[in-house]
C-alpha cells in the first residue's frame, strides 16, 4: 500500500468518526437519552458578592436536575427542608429532605414530564404534567392519587398557586390564546372549578396577556390578591375576600412614582403586616422599580427604589427581602446587567451582585421558580446554566450571610 492509500484510508477513517460522533449528538438530542446525565452537586460554594460588600451571597449547583419547588407553608408562614426536583429529560421525581445535601428519587415514570409543583399543607403533591397538559395528585408518600383535566395551562411560578385555610388557587399562565381562568380547589386538590376568567391575545377583545402571580394574604384570612401582564393596559390586580370565588379590580389609576400600569406586572411578592411588595418585571423610565403597595381600595401604590433589571424572583430572608433579576433587556444595544438586591429594611435596594455581558445569551436565569422563603440562611432556584456558573441546568442552591 502506498502513501497515498494510506492517507486516503487515514481520511476515509476520520470522515467515518466525524459522522458517527454527529449522529450519536442527533441521538441524544432527539432522543434525551437521560441515563447518561448525571445529578451532580458542586463539591463548594462559589462567593458571588464583592468583598467589600456587608452581605455574603454564595452558590452551588445540583445539574441535570431540574427546581420544580422548595416546600414553604402558608400557615405557619414558614419554609422547611424539602426541596423537590424532576430529572431532566424525565418524569423522575427527586426529593431532597436536608436542604438539597442529597436527592432521592421518590417516582419514576417514562410517559410523563413534570413542569410545576405545589405541596399543600396535608402534605399532598399537586403537579403540572406538560405532555397532557393535566394535573396529577400524589400523596405524601409519592403514590399517585389521579390525574385531573382542567384548563390546560399550568401556573408561571412559585408564586402563581397557593392555600390559605383548605382553599388552593392556582393562575394561568402561557402564550397567545383565547381566555385564561384561576382555579379553585377546597378539597385538597382532588376537584378544580374555575372562578375567574379574562380574554387573553388570541381574542378579539383582549384584556390581558396571561396572569402572573395569585397569593394568599397572611395577615387577612380568606383575602387574595391576583395580578396580570404584560402590556401596561394588560397589568392589573384584583382582590378577592371570600377565599376567591368573587374577584374585584384593586389596581391603582394613579401610581405614585410611575406614569404607566405597567408598575403593576410582577411575577413575585411579598406581604407584611401594612403593605405588599413586589419588584416589577418590566421598566419604568429605563429601570425595574421596587413596589410597595398599601391594602386600600384601589391599591396605593409607590415606588420606593430602582432595581435596574427585571425581577423574576423575590425571597423572603432573615437579611431581607433578595431581588433576582433575569437577563434579556437591551438597552442601547447591550444586554441590561443581571442584579440581584437585597432589601434589609424594605425600603432600600442594595446590590448584592452584578454581572455584566453585554453580548452574551438572553436569559430568566430563575424563570420565576425559587424559594417563597428562606429556610435559615438556604433558599433555592430554577437555574438554566446559562450565566453565572456555566454548565448543564440544575437547582441553584443560595446561601446569604452577613460578614
Amino acid at each position: 500500500m502506498n502513501k497515498e492509500q494510506i492517507n486516503n484510508n487515514t481520511s476515509e477513517v476520520n470522515r467515518i468518526l466525524v459522522i458517527s460522533l454527529f449522529l450519536i449528538i442527533i441521538l441524544l438530542t432527539f432522543f434525551k437519552c437521560d441515563d447518561i446525565l448525571i445529578i451532580d452537586t458542586d463539591d463548594s460554594w462559589t462567593l458571588l458578592s464583592d468583598s467589600t460588600s456587608k452581605y455574603s451571597l454564595s452558590v452551588k449547583v445540583t445539574r441535570n436536575l431540574l427546581f420544580l419547588e422548595h416546600v414553604y407553608s402558608w400557615e405557619s408562614l414558614q419554609a422547611s427542608d424539602i426541596v423537590i426536583g424532576t430529572k431532566r429529560y424525565s418524569g423522575d421525581i427527586y426529593l431532597s429532605e436536608n436542604l438539597g445535601e442529597d436527592y432521592n428519587l421518590v417516582f419514576s415514570s417514562d410517559t410523563v414530564k413534570w413542569m410545576r409543583c405545589f405541596t399543600t399543607e396535608s402534605k399532598r403533591h399537586i403537579l403540572w404534567e406538560e405532555l397532557d397538559s393535566t394535573i396529577w395528585l400524589f400523596t405524601p408518600e409519592w403514590d399517585v392519587i389521579k390525574s385531573i383535566k382542567t384548563g390546560g395551562y399550568s401556573w408561571l411560578g412559585n408564586w402563581s398557586i397557593g392555600e390559605s385555610k383548605g382553599v388552593i388557587i392556582y393562575a394561568e399562565y402561557g402564550g397567545n390564546v383565547d381566555h385564561f381562568s384561576v382555579w379553585r380547589s377546597e378539597d385538597d386538590g382532588e376537584s378544580w372549578q374555575k372562578v375567574f376568567t379574562k380574554k387573553a391575545r388570541g381574542s378579539n377583545e383582549s384584556e390581558i396577556r396571561h396572569f402572573h402571580v395569585v397569593q394568599p394574604d397572611p395577615y387577612y384570612p380568606g383575602t387574595w390578591y391576583l395580578s396580570s401582564g404584560d402590556a401596561p393596559y394588560e397589568c392589573m390586580i384584583w382582590k378577592s375576600e371570600d377565599d376567591g370565588l368573587t374577584w374585584k379590580d384593586v389596581t391603582d389609576p394613579n401610581p405614585n412614582g410611575a406614569k404607566t400600569q405597567d408598575v403593576h406586572r410582577f411575577t413575585a411578592m411579598f406581604f407584611d403586616e401594612k403593605y405588599l411588595y413586589w419588584g416589577t418585571d418590566d421598566e419604568l423610565d429605563g429601570n425595574a422599580v421596587f413596589v410597595r403597595a398599601e391594602r386600600t381600595e384601589p391599591l396605593d401604590v409607590e415606588v420606593i427604589d430602582n432595581l435596574e433589571n427585571l425581577v423574576r424572583a423575590l425571597v423572603n430572608t432573615p437579611y431581607g427581602l433578595i431581588f433576582i433579576s433575569e437577563q434579556k433587556e437591551y438597552r442601547d444595544g447591550k444586554l441590561v446587567d443581571l442584579t440581584i438586591h437585597i432589601s434589609p429594611d424594605y425600603k432600600n435596594a442594595i446590590e448584592l451582585y452584578r454581572l455584566s455581558d453585554p453580548t452574551g445569551v438572553r436569559t430568566g436565569l430563575c424563570f420565576s421558580r425559587a424559594s417563597i422563603a428562606s429556610k435559615g440562611n438556604i433558599f433555592f432556584s430554577y437555574f438554566d446554566g446559562s450565566k453565572i456558573i456555566k454548565g448543564p441546568p440544575g437547582i441553584m442552591k443560595w446561601k446569604i450571610e452577613v460578614r
